[in-house]
């Protein structure tokens, strides 16, 4: 179901069923560079399911867990121990990559789109600045790839959010470029539903980003950064209610996710708007620890105590987000908050 790597057919697998054979000739014979396998061993009334994923050229484990489950109940629950394993494999997958990447100093298009993705989640300037200089590399030696594009497009929105570029509106057009050109190419990649979600919330068309949201979760239900963001739209259309259990099932999908301090802090944006503002204080304390670095996280929980009339940690809070944006105007913000309703915009400037 993922889209961000090729699965080698269940025929050519199964050969090796039961086998005791060296992972390094399994990836050559199968043109392979990951194997996931596992095994199933039981008592009488217990069942343990052990999974296992195998960097085959490295021969080194890159992800291991094991599931216990009693046997009567194990028919109902093959579904739910699925999900678990593959949700866990695109994250372990990817940060396998980045590792590799940054071992072997590779130009390929396909590691510098994995180099972007991981500088992107650092949320600061440098970092979204190098994003797009590997996406675009990627771009100039493959650009026929839709999700090089598409990431790209995330780049340039995450830089006008925070006018880390040239001004908000070039980066904010330069996003929309990118993502109209990623879906020409493939308009049924998640990544490309997400970058198009997101060009569409911050140019505040709110129903045409829940729908490329919701078009993302379709496509891939297994990777968690799909419902995360499906969440922070519909807490942003005032369901503040189903954007927490939304999010909350991305979190739990993906505790660690390199992108769940974003997560965060779109929540304690919907929280302030619900009037939730202790809510909004936790959320964004929340982002703030996942990553000290993540502007939004500082910005919100400003105006959570604010409203609080906690004003000495509203000062405090201040002169932290301050450290990150200096160029922070009201104006600035006013221009990017994916805030549609006009007396909540001015309520949180």
């Amino acid at each position: 179901r993922s889209r961000l790597f090729a699965v080698v057919s269940s025929n050519s697998v199964f050969r090796f069923k039961g086998q005791r054979v060296d992972t390094r000739r399994i990836a050559r014979e199968l043109n392979a560079r990951y194997i996931l396998e596992g095994s199933v061993r039981g008592s009488a009334k217990r069942v343990r399911v052990n999974a296992q994923l195998i960097d085959a050229h490295a021969d080194t484990h890159v992800w291991a867990e094991h599931y216990d489950r009693e046997w009567s109940l194990l028919p109902g629950d093959q579904d739910e121990l699925i999900d678990l394993i593959v949700t866990t494999i695109v994250p372990a997958y990817l940060a396998a990559e980045r590792r590799r990447v940054d071992d072997e100093h590779d130009t390929r298009a396909w590691d510098l789109f994995v180099r972007a993705y991981w500088q992107l989640s650092t949320f600061t300037r440098e970092g979204v600045g190098d994003a797009i200089d590997a996406c675009q590399r990627a771009i100039a030696l493959d650009p026929s790839a839709a999700v090089y594009h598409g990431l790209l497009a995330v780049a340039f929105n995450i830089q006008g959010i925070y006018d880390w570029g040239r001004s908000v509106r070039q980066s904010f057009e330069d996003a929309r470029r990118a993502a109209e050109r990623a879906n020409q190419l493939d308009d049924s990649h998640p990544l490309v539903c997400r970058a198009m979600g997101l060009v569409s919330l911050y140019e505040r068309r709110i129903d045409d980003a829940l729908h490329y949201f919701g078009k993302a979760v379709d496509v891939d239900p297994f990777e968690a950064e799909n419902w995360a963001l499906l969440g922070n739209a519909r807490g942003l259309a005032g369901d503040y209610a189903q954007a927490r259990e939304l999010v909350g099932k991305a979190a739990q999908m993906s505790p660690r996710d390199t992108y769940i301090a974003g997560w965060f802090g779109y929540l304690a944006m919907a929280a302030i708007m619900a009037g939730e503002l202790e809510d909004a204080v936790q959320w964004s304390r929340r982002a703030i620890r996942q990553n000290p670095s993540f502007p939004g996280g500082h910005r919100s929980l400003v105006v959570a105590l604010v409203q609080l009339d906690r004003l000495d940690a509203a000062r405090a809070s201040l002169r932290e987000l301050l450290a990150l944006v200096p160029d922070l105007s009201l104006g600035s913000l006013d221009a990017v908050l994916p805030i549609v309703d006009r007396a909540d915009r001015e309520r949180y400037l």
